[in-house]
């Protein structure tokens, strides 16, 4: 285990040698402290011309120009980072050395852990480079030096996680332009999802610190909302933390996921759904629904929302999710060796490696995290609480999708025998399901059958949701009763016919065989 992050790591050495010796290094750090320096000197300009109609502001001003340069800098880390690491393995890949690797007497983690930490040692450079652009915060006052070591220490698990993620991608890609544009095209959805955790910290980012708004948690999920986390603190169940904690714990455990998968892909035969990181993975989401279950609900208190919008909105995010999670983990590249499509239900298959029993998977993940949402709106929401009733419908129907969806995905893996024709087809499907029937109800005008608007309605689980937490007195659960059973039936049906796909080919072999 030592040796796993021992500086006598060839590749490791050899990582940083390379990337030292051109002058592509020093360039890109001109490069960065030049844009640095140039946003310092246009928010200092922008203060000059504003001081002879307010003076006495620099307290505030020194806290704006800090937030704006680490605005800045977190932007150009999180562009920066997976440039370093998206063809980390794939130029091992094209210029034929990967094998050679593999075979030495490094590990595939010493391989994967060099790349990354190589990567990171090059970011953590620019990061105490700029480190002197911000000593006029300090001049002006507003910004304190643990603010801008833990502001700093954020920014490099979020580096973690970007490279990371990077290096997953190039573990899966066999070209760096592929893995390339597969990192930044996760990293967007990473980063424009984490967003909306900022901002309950980002008008107070740029004051003084009297008005700086209570915690909201996983503000540090994001990079830009690093600079709001210092000194604000967080209550889960009564136990209270600072969100820099939190934040900062769950970018370091997401890393390691990507990173571990990563090294999981270069083995072979190829593991990467092996026990350990369907463990690791179930723990990672248990705790961001936590989180995100009291962001919500904390966020809407702050807000004044309804008695009923905080369970609307965690059943809305609840149902987003499954289009992520159904593609990535049920999607593979055919059904079990032995056993077929029932076999799947397996429980001991959970930890043998194979991709379809991802379904199985997918369905505890859902029973664990409607668990959570029920402990955190009735413990730690401190609102009026859903009934039973409500939670369980609203498990059923996550249940049911992902057991429709699920069959989907199974029957065209089957079909295909490719995971990523897979995860593009389910994925699509589920998006249309979700959001056309949505724009279809809408066009019935109020003198349409109620029926019909129900059966429109039922095929979109978000419709379903909100029938299911709807406060008015004459309740339509039509909706609900439709999406569950044409997901339940349709999942048979798909189920069905991967298994007799896969019984067909099975005798096509064997015949030719």
């Amino acid at each position: 285990m030592l040796n796993l992050f021992a500086l006598e790591n060839p590749a490791l050495t050899r990582e940083l040698r390379t990337r030292l010796r051109g002058s592509r290094a020093f360039v890109l750090l001109f490069a960065y402290l030049f844009v640095l320096a140039i946003t310092l000197f246009i928010a200092y300009s922008s203060w000059a011309t504003m001081q002879n109609a307010n003076s006495g502001m620099a307290f505030q001003i020194g806290r704006r120009f800090f937030a704006t340069l680490f605005i800045v800098q977190a932007l150009l880390v999180a562009i920066i980072t997976p440039s370093l690491t998206a063809g980390g393995l794939t130029i091992e890949r094209e210029q034929r050395t990967l094998d050679m690797l593999k075979i030495s007497l490094l590990s595939r983690f010493q391989i994967v852990w060099g790349k990354l930490i190589a990567a990171l040692g090059y970011i953590a450079l620019l990061i105490v480079a700029s480190l002197p652009l911000f000593s006029l915060s300090f001049l002006l006052g507003g910004v304190a030096p643990d603010e801008i070591i833990i502001c700093c220490a954020l920014l490099l698990t979020t580096a973690f996680v970007y490279g990371a993620v990077g290096l997953g991608c190039s573990s899966i890609f066999k070209t760096t332009t592929y893995a390339t544009l597969a990192t930044y095209a996760v990293l967007s959805v990473m980063f424009f999802t984490t967003l909306p955790f900022t901002f309950s910290g980002m008008a107070s980012a740029f004051g003084g610190i009297g008005g700086r708004a209570s915690g909201m948690g996983l503000a540090a999920l994001n990079p830009m909302g690093a600079m709001s986390s210092p000194g604000t603190m967080d209550s889960y169940f009564g136990i209270t933390l600072p969100i820099w904690l939190t934040g900062g714990g769950m970018n370091l455990f997401l890393g390691t996921i990507f990173t571990i998968a990563a090294a999981h892909r270069i083995d072979y035969p190829r593991s990467d759904r092996s026990g350990l990181l369907r463990l690791l993975t179930a723990v990672y989401l248990a705790f961001l629904s936590l989180g995100s279950y009291h962001f919500i609900t904390v966020g809407l208190r702050m807000l004044g929302g309804g008695t009923n919008d905080w369970a609307i909105v965690c059943g809305y995010v609840s149902a987003l999710a499954l289009p992520v999670l159904i593609p990535l983990f049920v999607s593979s590249d055919g059904l079990p060796r032995t056993g077929g499509v029932w076999s799947l239900f397996n429980p001991g298959r959970l930890s043998c490696g194979e991709g379809p029993s991802g379904l199985l998977y997918v369905l505890l993940l859902i029973v664990m995290t409607m668990t959570i949402f029920f402990l955190v709106l009735r413990y730690d929401a401190r609102l009026p609480q859903a009934s039973l009733t409500q939670i369980g419908q609203l498990t059923g129907l996550l249940l049911a999708t992902a057991w429709g969806f699920g069959g989907l995905a199974l029957f065209v893996s089957v079909v295909t025998r490719n995971r990523n024709i897979s995860m593009i087809v389910t994925f699509l499907v589920m998006t249309v399901l979700y959001m056309i029937p949505l724009s279809l109800a809408s066009w019935f005008t109020d003198s349409a059958p109620n029926a019909a608007k129900s059966a429109i309605s039922g095929l979109s689980p978000l419709s379903a949701v909100t029938a299911i937490f709807n406060t008015t007195p004459i309740r339509d659960t039509a909706p609900v009763i439709i999406c569950i059973s044409l997901y339940l039936i349709s999942g048979m049906i798909f189920l069905w016919l991967a298994s007799r796909h896969d019984r067909s080919l099975a005798a096509q072999n064997t015949l030719s065989a």
